[in-house]
């Protein structure tokens, strides 16, 4: 999917409910992984949980707040989703958004 199979692009929640909806999953199932502001603010308003990778652009504290986790890289992400999965509380997995 991209922003043009929504009417609002990010930080508005649609691209990501509209996923959600897809895969006929709960927008609380969905785990989105972000490095940007708008994205962290469309997670958070989709009611997704939020994994927060920062990319070359610094993310004000207050929008990293709204991210469930915080990570440092890419190379993070495997083990969070093996914790998750070990305790009952995986993500429903598809392609990236």
């Amino acid at each position: 999917m991209t922003g043009e199979d929504v009417p609002r692009a990010k930080p508005a929640p649609d691209l990501f409910l509209e996923a959600a909806r897809r895969l006929a999953q709960p927008p609380a199932s969905c785990v989105v992984l972000e490095d940007s502001v708008a994205g962290v603010q469309a997670a958070h308003a989709a009611g997704m949980r939020c994994i927060l990778i920062p990319d070359v652009q610094p993310i004000p504290p207050e929008i990293a707040r709204l991210a469930t986790w915080r990570l440092r890289s890419l190379a993070e992400v495997p083990a969070l989703l093996e914790a998750l999965r070990a305790n009952g509380n995986a993500p429903h997995q598809a392609g990236s958004a």
